[in-house]
């Protein structure tokens, strides 16, 4: 049962919080090292013990003093579940750019929109809080999932590395995504049209 109720931002169904090291790393320990879970991320080919998973909370924690990195927790609003974790990454202040990652580490709570309201509230973060202008992402091409997930949060496909990921016997091209904060603003403005529409 989640015990922290720090709200960082706020959705309808879910919010996004600080991780703890006390409520949350061994469930991220648990999600890292799932096999159904390490095919599909770029730490999943050597165990990850919780020494390791450890020193990625402290990392995590780093970004109030010099962030190059946000790492927030995923909650379910109905029960306060924590579900998942979703960051920026390699943020780069000069160009205006970082890279996103999300983890919905129980199966039970993948496929209900939740990964892409936690998105949506990320987003709106990075572009109209931290003026972000870029946001990239990548997923191999045998996860459809990742794909049409960040598909449907706009981002475009901007190209393919080929070959360029080992996994499970093969090599994998690698798909690069990206959304600016111009297509985001569009968006916006289509989904406020839509609400404001009789």
């Amino acid at each position: 049962m989640e015990k922290t109720n720090v709200v960082f931002l706020e959705g309808e169904r879910v919010y996004l919080r600080p991780l703890d090291e006390e409520t949350d790393l061994a469930t991220c320990q648990r999600w890292i090292n799932s096999p159904e879970i390490r095919p599909f991320i770029g730490s999943g080919d050597f165990p990850i013990t919780r020494v390791g998973e450890k020193k990625f909370f402290e990392d995590a924690n780093e970004a109030s003093k010099s962030p190059k990195n946000v790492v927030l927790a995923i909650v379910r609003k109905d029960g306060n579940e924590f579900i998942g974790t979703i960051g920026l990454h390699d943020l780069d202040w000069v160009n205006r750019s970082a890279v996103t990652g999300t983890l919905i580490g129980d199966p039970t709570n993948r496929g209900q929109g939740f990964g892409t309201e936690a998105k949506m509230l990320l987003l709106e973060y990075a572009f109209n809080t931290l003026n972000l202008n870029r946001i990239g992402s990548a997923a191999l091409d045998s996860n459809g999932r990742s794909l049409r997930y960040s598909e449907k949060c706009d981002y475009q496909v901007e190209g393919r590395t080929r070959q360029a990921i080992f996994k499970n016997g093969r090599y994998h091209d690698l798909i690069q995504l990206g959304i600016l904060k111009n297509d985001w603003d569009k968006r916006r403005q289509k989904t406020q049209t839509k609400k404001r529409s009789p």
